[in-house]
């Protein structure tokens, strides 16, 4: 890899360990994003010849996102892939238009999404298990009233439309996936493992604190599993029902007094719900991790 793109990534890790608020993430970071956009086709390409990514799994250069929605809420974790060539191409064309326009797009992604790119499955199913956690409702919402639900639901504090956000753990996307899950062993690797977990420490000390942080991937339970220590997390010693025990754990970070919840499965993702095991539901997972909020939904 390229000195230049080598910059990229330190630059990227420095935003992350210099934020500390909602403001932080949507404006700082998300202005150095902008400004630094040319500079991704670069890095993504350099990164696909390091880590021998081709067809669908390549890294694509669009433009980065850190964080969408409030983060105060319920802030969910995604990582890749996520890339689709449609979509990307409307919301990088609306995004480029302007570092205001781009800091908009994280703030009130609810509310802009739908109109200047479209739906999103992944984030149909997101937000249909947020209104359930959320609101305690049963009663599942159509697709186009989750949105709306989302998009008109007050910040807590940091002046987003929703109680609810997300933050990318690495902030390269491809069709699908072929890096989430292979150990860091190169020095590439391990420049993206810094970035996922400086993005997990961001999120663990954020002010004001998030009620509920869920991370829901095999490769993301597997990232923190793999790095209790660095993260200051002790795993929660407690026992849930099936079929969710078993994907489900529970860890704490004793000296903030911090939760951190895994799922570890794809459940927003097309495989999962394709395959979803015996008696799962969606209101059965909200009403496990709705006592798991601080405080509880």
């Amino acid at each position: 890899m390229s000195p230049s793109s080598r910059r990229y990534l330190i630059g990227y890790l420095s935003q992350l360990e210099s934020c500390h608020t909602p403001s932080d993430v949507h404006d700082r970071a998300a202005d150095w994003l902008w400004h630094n956009r040319r500079r991704v086709s670069r890095v993504a390409r350099e990164l696909n010849q390091d880590l021998k990514l081709e067809g669908k799994k390549r890294f694509r250069g669009h433009i980065p996102t850190l964080a969408v929605g409030a983060l105060d809420g319920t802030v969910l974790f995604s990582a890749n892939p996520g890339f689709n060539e449609r979509s990307n191409a409307r919301e990088e064309k609306f995004r480029a238009l302007s570092r205001h326009l781009n800091r908009d797009f994280g703030r009130y992604f609810f509310k802009l999404y739908p109109r200047k790119v479209g739906g999103n499955a992944w984030w149909s199913r997101a937000l249909d298990v947020s209104y359930l956690i959320q609101t305690g409702n049963e009663l599942r919402l159509p697709v186009k009233k989750r949105w709306q639900w989302a998009a008109a639901q007050g910040s807590l504090a940091s002046g987003g439309y929703a109680a609810l956000g997300n933050f990318d753990l690495v902030p390269f996307h491809s069709t699908k996936d072929g890096f989430s899950t292979k150990p860091a062993r190169t020095r590439t690797q391990r420049a993206l493992l810094k970035i996922a977990l400086a993005t997990l420490r961001l999120a663990l000390r954020i002010e004001p604190r998030p009620r509920l942080l869920l991370v829901a991937s095999k490769g993301g339970k597997q990232l923190v599993e793999s790095n209790l220590t660095q993260l200051g997390l002790t795993r929660r010693n407690a026992e849930y029902p099936p079929p969710y025990g078993g994907y489900l754990s529970v860890y704490d970070q004793r000296r903030t007094g911090r939760t951190l919840v895994c799922f570890g499965a794809q459940i927003f993702a097309n495989n999962f719900t394709r395959k979803l095991p015996e008696n799962f539901s969606w209101t059965g997972l909200a009403e496990q991790l709705r006592p798991l909020a601080n405080p509880p939904y």
